[in-house]
C-alpha cells in the first residue's frame, strides 16, 4: 500500500480505538434489565487487537519514512515556532485601559517585534510549511509502506 494509504488506516485505527474504548466505559456496568447490546469483553479483546494492529502499523510507517523523517520533524518544528509567532503581542502606543481601582489608565506600550516584522516572519514560516507539506504530500503518495493490513481486524 502506497504510505498516505497507510496514514489513513492509521487514523482509522486510532478512531476504532477510541470508540472501543468509549463502548466498554459506556456498557460494561449497566442497570439490572437494561438492555445491551453491546459485549464489553467482546470489545475489549478487539481493542486490544486493534492496539497490536496500530502497533503494526506505526512501525512499518516509521519505516516507510525513514527518506523523508528530516522534512517531517521540519515541518513540526516550522509549525510551532509560526504558532508561536502568530502568537506575539505586538500593541504599541498610548493605550487606554480599564484601571481596576483608579478608573481609566493610559498605558504607553512599545514593542520588541513590531506587527509588521511579525507578519514577515509569518509569511516566511507560511510558506516553508507549505512547502514541507507538499514534498511530504508528493513522497507519501508514491512511497510504499510494507505491511500486511489485510491480516488487521479492521479489514476483516
Amino acid at each position: 500500500m502506497k504510505l498516505f494509504q497507510a496514514l489513513k488506516l492509521k487514523n482509522k485505527l486510532v478512531g476504532e480505538i477510541n470508540n472501543k474504548k468509549s463502548l466498554i466505559l459506556q456498557k460494561n456496568s449497566i442497570t439490572l434489565g437494561e438492555k445491551n447490546y453491546y459485549n464489553s469483553k467482546q470489545l475489549l479483546e478487539e481493542l486490544i487487537q486493534y492496539i497490536k494492529d496500530l502497533n503494526t502499523l506505526k512501525v512499518a510507517i516509521n519505516l516507510a519514512n525513514f527518506d523523508i523523517q528530516q522534512s517531517i520533524y521540519e515541518i513540526a518544528e516550522a509549525k510551532s515556532f509560526l504558532s508561536f509567532i502568530k502568537s506575539i503581542n505586538t500593541t504599541e502606543g498610548k493605550i487606554k485601559g480599564g484601571g481596576r481601582f483608579s478608573g481609566e489608565i493610559e498605558n504607553d506600550f512599545i514593542v520588541g517585534i513590531n506587527e509588521a516584522e511579525k507578519n514577515k516572519f509569518v509569511s516566511e514560516y507560511q510558506i516553508l510549511v507549505d512547502l514541507l507539506q507538499d514534498k511530504i504530500d508528493i513522497y507519501n503518495h508514491s512511497s510504499e509502506c510494507v505491511v500486511d493490513e489485510k491480516s488487521f481486524l479492521i479489514n476483516k
